[in-house]
């Protein structure tokens, strides 16, 4: 989302912008060293570089003295609050980034922090109401001034590629007619992948045609938490592990039906995309997923796979019209709703509003 807004800010003959990383340059660093915009490195390794890497921040911040330091997801907002508090420059925006997430003990005690200290933000951004409200209620945070600004989804990028789907299935070797569902992201707890491979059996059971493929950083065959699951429900034909993918709009633009089966969301941007690219969603009531689909797609309860499985078998079995309605509403929601435009312009009013 950082790259997005970046790339797309209309204020850019008014603003300058430079970005720091808490880490080493990667993937994310080199995009916006591609736009032209200087990336710098604190380059925290571990909890004991922490210290001197708040130290340059400092030094960053006395050199640029900007109007402004946004920091995203939680380490970078106590860091940059400290930094900011020492340096004495900048009006700081906190951004906010997941649901009711379940964290490790070393981020829990950064959250905690941030609770602590996060009437001292000039502003805090959510990006959805699902984090919004987990925040305020279960966490404490007590906001001087808050907002929730979604992801959005540029429509240039992200549009149906009509040779997607025959290069895929040609890719996988599967009939080019097959009936396709997909899903993506990480391999992490919250993303409930029992929970998916379970629809897969339960689909498989009644329909063995339909094909199911993952992709994502860690969605492997090596993974043995995804392979026993394949063998224990024995779905080897059914599905396809594909890994991290490159090219996502080739991805998503090559599915019938997108599938997440999440139970713990923020404002998921593989949604938004997939909706982009014309590709109807299933989603669990996870976060502001349910928000994002509307009525272009489909909502059930977290877990509920037999639920879920239900829900597919009754768009798989629907008329081609009726599909393409959901697939021509499915981008129109984005266009309408969550452009990259749009959700820029309202970053841009916050900016405005903290410098009056």
């Amino acid at each position: 989302m950082l790259v997005k807004l970046l790339a797309h800010h209309s204020l850019s003959d008014k603003y300058s912008f430079i970005v720091v990383s808490l880490i080493s340059p990667g993937r994310v660093a080199r995009e916006i060293s591609a736009l032209g915009i200087p990336v710098y490195s604190l380059n925290i390794k571990t909890i004991f570089s922490v210290c001197s890497a708040t130290s340059k921040l400092v030094r960053i911040i006395k050199n640029f003295k900007p109007d402004i330091v946004q920091t995203w997801l939680f380490h970078a907002d106590l860091i940059g609050l400290l930094a900011v508090k020492i340096a004495g420059f900048g009006k700081v925006i906190w951004g906010v980034r997941c649901g009711n997430f379940t964290h490790s003990m070393p981020t829990w005690i950064i959250v905690k922090l941030c609770a602590l200290l996060s009437h001292f933000p000039d502003k805090i951004i959510f990006n959805s109401n699902t984090g919004r409200d987990h925040h305020l209620q279960h966490w404490h945070y007590k906001p001087s001034s808050h907002t929730v600004i979604h992801n959005g989804f540029d429509l240039d990028i992200f549009y149906r590629a009509s040779e997607a789907k025959p290069r895929l299935c040609h890719r996988l070797n599967i009939d080019k007619n097959s009936f396709i569902i997909g899903g993506a992201g990480r391999f992490d707890i919250s993303k409930d992948y029992k929970t998916f491979l379970s629809v897969v059996h339960e689909v498989h059971q009644q329909v063995p045609e339909i094909r199911f493929i993952l992709c994502g950083l860690d969605i492997t065959y090596e993974n043995n938490f995804l392979s026993e699951l394949i063998d224990s429900y024995n779905i080897h034909d059914a599905i396809f592990l594909m890994g991290e993918q490159v090219n996502m709009q080739e991805f998503l633009s090559s599915l019938d039906l997108f599938l997440l089966t999440s139970y713990s969301e923020g404002c998921p941007n593989v949604v938004g995309e997939a909706m982009a690219c014309k590709t109807p969603c299933v989603v669990t009531n996870s976060g502001d997923s349910a928000l994002l689909v509307g009525d272009t797609g489909f909502v059930c309860l977290k877990k509920d796979y037999q639920g879920i499985a239900e829900v597919i078998l009754q768009f798989y079995r629907m008329s081609y019209k009726e599909k393409e309605h959901y697939r021509l509403s499915s981008r129109k929601r984005i266009q309408d709703n969550f452009s990259i435009n749009d959700i820029v312009l309202q970053y841009e009013q916050v900016y405005k509003e903290i410098l009056l």
